[in-house]
């Protein structure tokens, strides 16, 4: 019983451990989107000004 609880935690860290990763990628992926959207938004602003 005790190897089972052991099986289980070691599981459940390593699920977070590639949940996190997979969370991370997605983050950096989603943060350069909007780094890219907001450019050309300030772009097209100083286009309008010109």
């Amino acid at each position: 019983m005790k190897y089972i609880a052991v099986i289980l935690i070691a599981a459940g860290v390593l699920n977070a451990f590639f949940m996190w990763c997979i969370c991370s990628v997605g983050g950096k992926a989603d943060w350069e989107q909007e780094e890219e959207m907001r450019k050309r938004a300030n772009q097209g602003e100083a286009e309008k000004n010109e």
